[in-house]
């Protein structure tokens, strides 16, 4: 026969509850729980569309747009695809995402006209050679 004990029972519940609150809460990138949307529209979100890539090894860049000037980078990886590796997507100084990654980086986003842009898979790093404005 068990025994149930009520006070002690409530507080583990309790503090498990706070715990999963906590972890559910604060994902650092969706790309780290799995989450393997392949397209950089769907990434970047509603509204947007793709504008540039380029490819690099073991991953594509993307640049994607939206209305008012608002520009979208994502990095999405084609090599050591379920692997954290080094993954990045920027624009300019104005939004990094540099991390280790199993699928992609990004998405960062900034409401400008003109933006520099690139990404990294690894030790392959690209920038774009002048600002896309559009």
């Amino acid at each position: 026969m068990r025994k149930l004990v009520k006070s002690g029972g409530v507080a583990v519940i309790g503090a498990a509850l706070a715990l999963a609150g906590t972890v559910l809460a604060t994902p650092a990138n969706a790309s780290d729980v799995g989450i393997t949307v392949e397209s950089p529209e769907a990434l970047c979100g509603s509204g947007y569309t793709r504008a540039a890539s380029h490819a690099i090894s073991g991953a594509t860049v993307y640049l994607s747009k939206a209305s008012n000037n608002r520009k979208c980078v994502t990095t999405i990886k084609t090599a050591s695809r379920g692997t954290a590796t080094r993954t990045a997507a920027w624009i300019g100084q104005a939004a990094i995402d540099d991390g280790f990654y199993r699928y992609y980086a990004g998405p960062v986003r900034v409401p400008a006209p003109c933006v520099i842009w690139g990404g990294r898979h690894g030790n392959s790093v690209w920038e774009s050679p002048t600002p896309y404005c559009g």
